[in-house]
């Protein structure tokens, strides 16, 4: 009962991950279109409907391999056939088996108390305490275990072998085998702390049969990845075949690091299972001589190791600046106590020595990406949750009652563990985006069967995008902000005239919003939502939390030239002389942030919805408006003129760059005997229509569009930005 309410008070909710657009974020998308009844393997006939122009628009990294829609799905273009970009077995067991964090961790608590206790009331207070300290002592592990990380299930599998591995059922030889291979199957790079615990179990067992067992079960465990592989997806290349392999090695530093540890540990485990399979062997490393002098070999060869690694900078970052916590400091206590008080001194000081040395490829790794932050601390996983469980292990496999020592190194842990509990709690909380679900599941409950949706970015798409038969698609990054838009357009135009099309934004938008051949008409209230985020980069220090909002504006597409897309625009305007029109942000920028500022960022090519002159008139067109850069004293002014609807002549309105609203002029006028080309409402000759709601004549209307110059082309902002616009105004047309 101490164990299930320990995990139950400080383990972390199991929570999802929706808009970090990291890998973490990939696997709960995915693991979401599982439980709604998605394949593996499917043909996405979402996007087989997208046009060839439009589709490096809405895939992350178009031109790369990982050609997606929603980050958890990779597609092929040749036949829109669609599988998952990563190993789906953290997916899966998310979607079918929630719970199996939960049970492992109970069961290497419960193993580990079972190795504890002996007679006596102290012994098991000791015990309990050693055992909540155990699954305490570093927040890490509780926290990236029950998060969506690869690493958590298979390190929690790891553990349970490592534990299993101190017992000595008949029947443990297989089990450790099995959880090995598991852990293997859900993340390959856990290979390394394999061989070691295997190597571990097998000196334990000391037979030929405990050797046959134990690969039996590890070939049972790697089934999985094998037939995955194989059958569903190889996210970084099939590691099956050798070429390949090969070439994986080549191209990945991190790949290579964990091959070369994986080549430093195979000749071990050789030695170690000709010397399981020899009687005569068994016999010569039983005698007390060999077991000091190998315990001895083991620590100075640690040492060495971690000595050669913290020459390598990426090393030095991961352990000056991460691994500092009282967790780790514990587990080098412990290690140090193993030799002393464990039965087999040799295979526990080989165990704990062999685990250190392979958590140096993981902390390599984990320094070289510590600029992600919490992504990449679960780097570190392996060696926060089994070099302290292995020396706690190894430090109580002796004789309790005869020996103090070994009880206080694991009464210990419990104090290290309230250190950490009071040093950085947040940790322990595995929301890692909170009120982003209740968010989600707001905005899922806006799409309509049959629509179709285009969020502003290809990010806040993901989480609703790999739903069954759900046409859901997002603006990638790398073309939000580019002129490239126009396929988008012209596709939306083409949806929007046989079916419900919708563009997402990410802001508050409450008037209609012209784009070119399209109206963009607010529909319904904005989804709103604040979501709470942890976050840190360093492992052994505080945490902090931040707080975002979101807004989501609904924008029905509507056809400029249709009667729907006309009344639309005469209602968010009266069109009456002086009056503010509604004014389009151009081609992709519906969702350029507004920096504090009122108005509204305009691209080069921006549409705006405005009365025409009759042939010979004139009519002057007033705005409001500024342009700056951040280097306002060499920069030039900006030039900008409308591109007109009809023949005629339109003046030029220059903007100095500072960032004052400045108020200019376009003076427009139309050639006589002239028809309006593009969307209208109304007759562009003559002035006898009926209006949208029937009160009278509708007068003739088209779409401008503005043209600049120059274009605002700093770091960080779209370079096809012409000016920021708060108003626009058509004065009284008069004969020129």
């Amino acid at each position: 009962m101490i164990f299930a309410v320990a995990v139950a008070l400080f383990a972390p909710t199991r929570g999802d991950v929706f808009f970090t657009g990291l890998d973490d974020s990939a696997q709960c998308a995915l693991a979401r279109s599982l439980r709604r009844g998605a394949p593996l393997v499917a043909r996405d006939d979402a996007l087989a409907g997208v046009p060839q122009d439009a589709l490096p628009l809405v895939l992350y990294r178009p031109h790369t391999a990982r050609k997606s829609r929603d980050l958890a799905h990779q597609v092929d273009l040749g036949d829109f056939s669609s599988r998952p970009f990563f190993q789906p077995f953290l997916p899966l067991q998310r979607a079918f088996l929630p719970g199996l964090p939960w049970l492992l961790a109970f069961a290497c608590l419960a193993l580990c108390f079972r190795h504890f206790t002996v007679e006596g009331a102290l012994p098991r207070l000791a015990a309990a305490l050693a055992t909540v300290g155990v699954a305490l002592v570093s927040p890490w592990p509780a926290r990236f275990c029950f998060s969506p990380y690869s690493e958590g299930p298979a390190t929690l599998f790891a553990a349970l072998a490592l534990c299993l591995s101190f017992s000595r059922r008949r029947c443990s030889s297989f089990a450790v085998g099995l959880c090995l291979g598991l852990s293997v199957t859900f993340h390959p790079t856990l290979s390394a702390c394999a061989l070691p615990i295997g190597a571990f179990a097998i000196l334990r067992s000391g037979r030929a049969r405990g050797v046959v067992a134990l690969a039996v079960g590890a070939v049972a465990g790697l089934a999985p990845l094998v037939w995955s592989t194989k059958c569903v997806t190889a996210p970084y290349g099939d590691f099956l075949n050798p070429e390949t392999l090969r070439s994986m090695i080549a191209a990945s530093a991190d790949i290579r690091s964990l091959a070369v540890a994986l080549a430093a540990a195979l000749p071990v485990a050789a030695v170690i299972v000709a010397g399981a399979c020899a009687p005569p062997l068994r016999a010569f490393a039983a005698r007390p001589a060999v077991q000091n002098a190998v315990t001895a070999i083991c620590a100075v060869a640690a040492l060495c190791a971690v000595a050669a690694a913290l020459r390598l900078q990426p090393m030095r970052q991961a352990f000056l600046y991460d691994v500092s916590g009282a967790g780790v400091c514990f587990a080098g206590v412990a290690a140090l106590c193993a030799a002393a008080f464990a039965r087999r001194r040799a295979a526990t000081s080989f165990l704990v020595a062999a685990l250190v040395a392979s958590a140096l490829p993981f902390l390599a790794v984990q320094g070289n990406e510590r600029f992600v932050g919490l992504w990449s601390l679960r780097r570190s996983l392996p060696f926060m949750a089994l070099v302290p469980l292995a020396s706690a292990l190894a430090a109580s496999d002796g004789a309790w009652r005869r020996r103090f020592g070994p009880c206080a190194a694991l009464a210990a842990s419990c104090l290290c563990a309230m250190v950490q509990v009071v040093r950085s709690p947040m940790a322990y909380d595995g929301g890692a985006e909170r009120g982003a679900g209740a968010l989600v599941r707001r905005l899922e409950g806006r799409l309509r069967p049959g629509a179709l949706y285009l969020f502003a970015r290809l990010g806040e798409a993901c989480p609703v995008a790999g739903a069954p038969g759900r046409e859901v698609f997002g603006i990638n990054d790398g073309t939000s902000n580019d002129l490239a838009h126009e396929p988008l357009s012209r596709w939306l135009l083409r949806e929007a005239r046989r079916r419900p099309a919708y563009v997402v934004a990410l802001d508050e938008i409450d008037s209609p919003i012209v784009d070119g051949g399209i109206v963009l008409v607010p529909e319904g209230d904005n989804v709103r939502g604040e979501i709470r985020r942890v976050f840190g980069k360093d492992l052994g220090r505080r945490m902090a939390t931040s707080l975002s909002s979101r807004t989501f504006a609904f924008l029905r597409v509507l056809p400029a030239d249709s009667p729907d897309g006309a009344a639309a625009l005469m209602a968010g305007s009266t069109l009456r002389p002086d009056s503010a029109l509604p004014f389009g942000l151009g081609p992709g920028a519906w969702d350029v942030p507004r920096h504090g500022k009122t108005g509204r960022w305009a691209c080069d090519g921006a549409s705006f919805w405005g009365p025409v002159p009759a042939p010979g008139e004139t009519i002057d067109v007033d705005f409001a408006a500024s342009w700056w850069t951040r280097d306002g004293t060499n920069a030039p002014s900006q030039s900008l003129r409308l591109e007109l609807p009809f023949a005629g002549e339109c003046s030029e309105a220059v903007l100095d760059p500072r960032p004052e609203t400045r108020h200019g002029r376009w003076r427009v006028t139309r050639s006589p005997d002239h028809s309006v080309a593009g969307a209208t409402y109304g007759d562009a000759k003559s002035d006898d229509s009926q209006s949208a709601d029937g009160a009278g004549p509708a007068p003739a209307t088209a779409i401008y569009r503005i043209r600049a110059s120059e274009r605002y082309d700093e770091n960080g902002f779209p370079p096809a930005l012409a000016a920021r616009v708060e108003e626009i105004r058509f004065n009284q047309p008069r004969q020129r």
